[in-house]
């Protein structure tokens, strides 16, 4: 069977499953899909995704929709190079990352962002502001963590992590735009302000795929 990807550059969701795909050297096909063209609500797409949003994956009969359920599928169906830990309890503690990271990082993260990359920076400042705020209340409850860890789990990198870098990456991207300059925010989510944070991220960074999932559009704007 075949495994196949279906995405947009640059989207923090589709990102963490190329990670998830690449740690456990799995081979797959990226399929971009032209939100900006309507392709997420033709017919077809809408079969696998009724809400018509990235990513899906779709291995041979079997379409998951949603990127945590996706990595949860992979974990469970391609158990090498494990993702959600080896025992009970490590398991527990992945998940408790991964669904504070749903429930605290995702929607503030997406309140800061999408106004600066499609407009509406200055009708959303206040909410762009609080958000802000929250996030950085996150990053600081993490620099703690990763004062005593190397991965936000404990000595490998899993879930949790790649999860979690997404994120912060299309924080960092956003924040460092003209458009959100007005904003005068001192806050980056990866820099000496959070130095475990920093170096956490670097690991990732250095990863030998790393690169392979970088969103391509990135490297020219």
């Amino acid at each position: 069977m075949s495994i196949t990807l279906y995405g947009i550059s640059g989207s923090p969701f589709v990102w963490r499953v190329l990670l998830a795909l690449e740690h456990k050297s799995l081979v797959y096909d990226l399929t971009s899909i032209g939100v900006s063209k309507g392709e997420n609500k033709l017919d077809w797409y809408l079969s696998m995704n009724p809400r018509g949003k990235v990513p899906v994956l779709k291995d041979g009969d079997t379409v998951v929709y949603e990127s945590i359920a996706i990595l949860s599928y992979l974990e469970r169906k391609y158990p090498k190079s494990k993702l959600f830990g080896s025992t009970a309890k490590q398991h527990a503690s992945i998940m408790t990352q991964v669904m504070e990271q749903c429930s605290y990082m995702e929607q503030d993260t997406l309140q800061i962002v999408r106004p600066i990359f499609f407009g509406g920076v200055e009708e959303s400042r206040d909410l762009m502001i609080q958000a802000v705020d929250r996030v950085e209340q996150e990053l600081n409850h993490l620099e703690k963590i990763l004062e005593q860890k190397k991965w936000l789990t404990g000595d490998e990198m899993s879930a949790a992590d790649i999860g979690l870098f997404p994120l912060l990456m299309i924080q960092q991207r956003a924040l460092g735009k003209t458009e959100a300059d007005t904003l005068n925010l001192s806050f980056n989510p990866l820099s000496d302000q959070y130095p475990n944070l920093l170096r956490w991220s670097q690991q990732i960074e250095a990863l030998p795929y790393y690169q392979k999932t970088y969103p391509p559009h990135w490297r020219n704007l």
